[in-house]
């Protein structure tokens, strides 16, 4: 076997020493020093001359070195998947080196393939194959060293056979286990002529099962007649003769029907129970036809799980089932559970959109009036409730609803009511028998209707005649509105033009697509004194100036305003008395930058040079709508004046602002 390490240039420094010899009596002299020069590269190994990057190590037995294994190093990449970067066989000691092209994004296995040589076949560390073996991490310019210790092995064989008639049986699964039965060892399938033969086998006990499920036998241990019978491996020898004669075992099949309609059911899960153990199942398939098989002789309870598919539950008891036979007594007919949403105070609830249900309403029930109302687009007026079943929706938008039911296997009315159940109004144009009531025919119903955001509809789906059968409802909501949320952040008042929002009270309405709002915002005025006043919007308004405008050009999106309020007892008021006899000396004895809310409408004096300190500043606010207790004399020893009025004021060349 070609060996990547073949490609790497290896220096023999007894071989290189000759040849420069034979080289320097020809037409050149060689002088002391060269000798001597080559002489160090000799002592030079040809790992530091030529840098190889890959693994090496040595195959024992765990004694002695194990030559001619073949050893493979697999590589993954994710654009190329799987391939072999290098190998070598092991040489007469075990030792092995493969060297390749190093690449950082692939990731390196290590196989031993021992069985050409009679012994143990795996990857590093021990998997069976490279996809399971550990990975093994290469440095490039290095060799990563990887040893390996395989047992020699041995093979088992032997035939299998029908125990009545001998006949063979190929595809059977043969397992060798240890001892514990809890590790597999290695596997194999019997070939067309029932033979099989497994290699790969360190010496040992085992206990060998063969498998006959997927063919309808009983499994069984080797021997199958006195119980578990070790199976001893000399290895490099092949134990043979490890035959099985297997017993053909029985089954239960049948076909599974709706009680209705003899509609065969698939997908029903058919369990066999015996003494309430669960032996095995199966599921009915497409023409609901089920089939258990390799069943021991015996009595058998059979379950019949409808209610995943939303029929009644069923049970077979006592089902006598022999060997190589098949009991075909079985057959279930199924009646369809009665939905949950069987009446209308146990609507489904539909939340989102688009939605869609299907279930089976054959066994729905029909409630008396005024519980179900009878639809006004009924064929036969007073009637059309038959196994009815119900929905509700309140959409959280103005918009469109287009309900059907498209898909189901039977004439429906589709209805749409308001109120609550028991008083309920159907909709103007909320009733639909056909969709198209001409040929060429559609049986199921098609409503498209306006719904207005936060209120409750409720949705009924009845048969034109008794019977029912496959339901598909199809719900669609296209919201035609947008939802305007307000957020007083303190006390104090929003309202919209519209006069939808009014804030105390109402503070969230819609409003159709592409329709602007304006808002205003306002402090709360008690009985001549103003007990707040606004201060800047949130949002999606900005800044201090009411009002503000909001739109939006999508439906079904809400946008969201918030005003902030201040309390006018909240302001800090600095009050002139006898202690702060002006605005500058009140700011002196704060030492620092201040803030001074002054009332509205009124004329103070202003000493300018007070606030010249360096690094001192100072805001005072004017224009506040806030009442505030009259400011007490004297401050007859301040210097210019300062006179405070809603907006911006300049006193004496000093702008301030509110």
């Amino acid at each position: 076997m070609a060996s990547a390490a073949d490609s790497i240039v290896r220096m023999n420094p007894e071989n290189e020493m000759k040849d420069w010899l034979l080289y320097s009596t020809g037409r050149y002299r060689v002088s002391v020093l060269a000798l001597l020069a080559i002489s160090l590269l000799c002592l030079i190994s040809p790992a530091r001359l030529y840098a190889a990057t890959g693994i090496d190590g040595t195959v024992t037995d765990g004694l002695n070195g194990v030559s001619g294994v073949p050893v493979y190093v697999w590589s993954y990449a994710a654009a190329s998947g799987w391939s072999v970067s290098g190998s070598d066989i092991t040489d007469g000691i075990g030792h092995y080196s493969v060297a390749f092209l190093y690449s950082a994004a692939a990731s390196y296995r290590v196989c031993f393939y021992g069985a050409v040589v009679n012994y143990q076949t795996k990857c590093y560390v021990s998997a069976p194959d490279y996809a399971l073996a550990d990975p093994v991490t290469v440095v490039s310019g290095s060799m990563t060293t990887i040893p390996m210790t395989l047992h020699l092995v041995g093979k088992i064989s032997g035939t299998v056979t029908d125990s009545v008639s001998n006949a063979v049986l190929p595809g059977i699964s043969v397992d060798v286990y240890d001892p514990t039965e809890t590790t597999l060892v290695a596997a194999g399938t019997t070939d067309a002529g029932g033979g099989y033969a497994i290699d790969n086998i360190p010496g040992g006990n085992y206990h060998v099962y063969f498998n006959g499920y997927s063919l309808g036998y009983l499994s069984q241990w080797y021997d199958g007649v006195n119980g578990v019978v070790p199976v001893f491996v000399s290895a490099p020898a092949e134990t043979p003769g490890i035959n099985a004669h297997m017993v053909k075992g029985g089954s239960i099949s049948g076909t599974v029907t709706d009680f209705g309609t003899s509609a065969v059911l698939q997908g029903i899960s058919v369990e066999i129970y015996q003494s309430g153990i669960l032996i095995d199942s199966a599921s009915t398939g497409a023409d609901g036809k089920y089939n258990v098989i390799a069943l021991p002789a015996g009595t058998y309870d059979v379950f019949f799980d409808g209610p995943s598919k939303g029929y009644d539950p069923a049970w077979h008891n006592s089902v006598a089932v022999a060997l190589a036979t098949v009991s075909t007594e079985n057959e279930a007919l199924l009646r369809p559970l009665i939905p949950l949403n069987d009446a209308c105070g146990s609507a489904r609830v539909i939340s989102y959109s688009p939605y869609s249900d299907s279930i089976n309403t054959s066994s729905a029930t029909v409630d008396t009036l005024p519980n179900e109302p009878s639809p006004s687009c009924s064929p036969v007026p007073g009637a059309g409730m038959y196994n009815s079943v119900w929905y509700t929706v309140s959409p959280a938008y103005n918009g469109t609803a287009v309900i059907d039911t498209l898909g189901s296997n039977y004439d429906t009315i589709l209805s749409v009511y308001t109120g609550a159940c028991g008083a309920l109004t159907e909709v103007p144009s909320g009733c639909n028998d056909d969709q198209n009531p001409n040929p060429p025919y559609v049986l199921q119903s098609y409503l498209s209707i306006p719904m207005t955001a936060g209120t409750t509809y409720y949705i009924m789906v009845s048969s034109v005649s008794i019977g029912g059968g496959d339901l598909t409802l199809n719900f669609n909501f296209a919201p035609t509105s947008w939802q305007l949320a307000v957020q007083p952040l303190g006390t104090g008042l929003i309202e919209s033009s519209l006069k939808e929002i009014s804030c105390g009270n109402t503070c969230a309405a819609y409003f159709p697509v592409n329709t602007s709002v304006s808002l205003a915002a306002s402090g709360i005025n008690n009985g001549g004194s103003n007990i707040s006043t606004f201060v800047k919007w949130g949002g999606a308004c900005s800044g201090n100036v009411s009002p503000c405008s909001v739109s939006s050009a999508s439906g079904g999106t809400t946008v969201n305003v918030s005003a902030k309020f201040d309390a006018c007892s909240n302001h800090s008021v600095f009050f002139l008395n006898d202690t702060f006899d002006s605005i500058g000396s009140a700011y002196s004895a704060l030492a620092g930058a201040g803030e001074f809310d002054l009332r509205a409408n009124m004329t103070y004096s202003l000493g300018l040079l007070e606030f010249s300190s360096p690094g001192k500043d100072v805001t005072l606010k004017g224009g506040l709508s806030c009442d505030f207790k009259t400011l007490q004399a004297p401050y007859s020893d301040l210097a210019g004046t300062l006179v405070i009025s809603n907006g911006t004021v300049t006193a004496d060349g000093i702008s301030i602002g509110n």
